[in-house]
């Protein structure tokens, strides 16, 4: 029986400032463009992951295990921003808590392995269409889900042929769905002439 744990903490800072001037699409002739302004500031991201696995060995070469762990990904600002608001605006961090459980074991020249897992996300940084209502002008920003859920499972059994060739055979099944968000974006598709896009 073996057991691993650890755990992890990081605090992230980020500093946005921004002086732009956006000229596409004009506003007319005489305004080109509009100044797009923002203070520096500044943003904490802490978080604290932990981390542990289990691995017991039922013979030589045949291990099951299952492991837990806690993921961070820091929050930052969208300096595509069309406001000083969405501009000094954080996204918030993306965070997974993530659980496996797998076996692998080995004979001759074979070796297989096989796992199944579930991740659980809170605020996933995904990056959605949106416009500047004062011009129209469509950006693509980063923003959170509220939450989203992957499970799935994978196989690998790979055969040493030779000892200069090893054949590999895998497969693997992916289950990825938002869970909730509110704000999302979405495309429609329209019908022209005929023709849908």
């Amino acid at each position: 029986l073996f057991v691993n744990a650890g755990v992890r903490y990081s605090d992230d800072k980020r500093t946005v400032q921004a002086n732009y001037i956006y000229l596409v699409p004009p506003i007319d002739e005489l305004t080109p463009g509009y100044p797009v302004m923002a203070p520096p500031t500044s943003a904490n991201f802490p978080a604290t992951t932990p981390r542990a696995t289990v691995r017991y060995e039922l013979a030589p070469r045949t291990d099951v295990y299952f492991s837990y762990s806690q993921g961070f990904k820091s929050g930052t600002f969208n300096t595509v921003g069309t406001s000083e608001v969405t501009l000094t605006t954080p996204v918030k961090p993306e965070h997974v808590t993530a659980y496996e459980v797998g076996f692998k074991t080995a004979g001759g020249p074979y070796h297989f392995e096989s796992a199944v897992y579930f991740d659980n996300y809170k605020d996933l940084q995904v990056n959605a269409l949106g416009s500047n209502p004062e011009t129209g002008q469509v950006l693509v920003t980063l923003t959170n889900a509220a939450t989203a859920r992957i499970y799935g499972a994978e196989s690998t059994l790979t055969a040493e042929a030779t000892s200069n060739l090893n054949i590999r055979a895998a497969v693997a099944y992916t289950h990825a769905r938002y869970q909730n968000f509110p704000n999302g974006s979405v495309t429609i598709p329209e019908t022209v002439d005929g023709v849908t896009s």
